[in-house]
């Protein structure tokens, strides 16, 4: 009985001993399994976006190329009135005027509309076009009396000739539209100045306001004086309003580098140290004159540089990165070295390789899906 005992024993060790070694074997290769899927995940560091969500979030992508990145000197800058797109409107006679009642500094007005009106009654010497009208009437009534009187020989020809002499001065001092005293536009544009007050004596010839056809601004920046060197270099230029985020480029507002007129220097900054580089640029509606505004200008260079728009780089903890696209759906976040920027685009030194497809919109929504974090369902770019 007792040897048998040590039997049921012995054999229960044995049982339990290889339960456990299986089971500690089987848990092992669990965990191996469960580790190496884990180690694979983070090897491939892929970021999963659906073609679907990509298109309806705007995500869009450009392959990588080396081109020209030209040189930026950052530089302040005002927009102005174009002189070469303006009209001055002077006084046609001497007298008080008076200022049209819708007249004012944004006004649209048409060619040939009046702006005020100009009279020389009360004045000390009266209105001298009033007089000079009276001298004309007066004059072809004395050639209308002698030219019959010449024909019979009554009155020689040198007196006739006198009479004609006097009706042509006459006409000469004598202005129809002066006359009425009606200041007029001579463009169709908007009143942008207006530089006497209605109530104001004015002489014949004062200027009494500026119109401007209102189709194109000049950009005059103010070019450090060390940079003189880059005067002859600097093709185009970036903007940005104390009132917008964005960058706008002047070539979307067609524009053209120009040289000062002796006019547009009056208005050129008084401060030592600058020199002036100016633009001409359409109006679309977005600026107007009298802005001040930051100037991006940029220089004509032979260096080719990797470039990406500044929406397309990411900043997480001091560091910067972007976005590639590497499958259907499959993205991959790259770290890199931004260098020079224009305002719009970003110089990229280092992290991008010929020919990859760089995400240059929806930097964010891949962000969003790399995080797991959840993309906004409200909102889509297929409008």
């Amino acid at each position: 009985m007792k040897i048998n005992l040590i039997m049921v024993a012995l054999y229960a060790t044995i049982i339990t001993t290889s339960y456990s070694c299986v089971y500690q074997h089987k848990e092992s290769d669990d965990d191996k399994d469960h580790n190496n899927a884990e180690a694979q995940s983070q090897h491939d560091g892929s970021i999963t976006v659906s073609e679907e969500d990509a298109s309806k979030f705007g995500i869009e992508t450009r392959p990588a190329e080396s081109k020209p990145f030209n040189e930026v000197i950052r530089a302040s800058g005002r927009i102005l009135n174009n002189s070469n797109d303006q009209a001055t409107i002077s006084a046609p006679t001497a007298g008080i005027l008076t200022l049209g009642k819708n007249i004012t500094i944004g006004q649209p007005i048409r060619s040939g509309a009046s702006i005020g009106q100009i009279s020389a009654k009360g004045i000390s010497g009266g209105d001298t076009n009033q007089a000079a009208k009276v001298a004309v009437a007066t004059a072809k009534k004395e050639l209308e009396r002698l030219e019959p009187l010449m024909k019979e020989g009554i009155v020689t020809k040198r007196e006739y000739n006198a009479a004609s002499a006097a009706y042509q001065s006459a006409l000469a001092s004598y202005s129809p539209s002066a006359a009425s005293g009606t200041v007029r536009s001579s463009i169709d544009g908007v009143i942008q100045q207006l530089l006497v007050r209605s109530g104001d004596y004015v002489d014949a010839g004062t200027p009494i306001a500026i119109v401007g056809k209102n189709r194109s601004l000049v950009l005059q920046a103010d070019l450090p004086e060390k940079y003189r060197d880059k005067l002859s270099s600097i093709i185009t230029a970036n903007i940005r309003t104390p009132y917008a985020e964005n960058w706008i480029s002047i070539d979307s507002l067609n524009g053209k580098r120009t040289a000062l007129s002796p006019n547009d220097q009056v208005s050129v900054s008084s401060q030592t140290g600058y020199l002036p580089v100016s633009f001409t640029i359409d109006n679309d509606g977005s600026l107007s004159a009298g802005s001040f505004v930051d100037v991006s200008l940029i220089c004509r260079s032979e260096e080719t540089a990797y470039s990406v728009p500044n929406e397309a780089i990411t900043e997480q903890q001091g560091n910067y990165f972007i976005y590639v696209k590497t499958g259907s759906h499959s993205y991959e976040k790259r770290k890199v070295i931004p260098g020079l920027s224009n305002g719009i685009e970003t110089e990229i030194k280092s992290g991008i390789h010929e020919g990859e497809n760089i995400v240059v919109k929806g930097a964010t929504i891949v962000r969003l899906s790399e995080q797991g974090g959840n993309i906004p369902q409200g909102h889509s770019h297929n409008h």
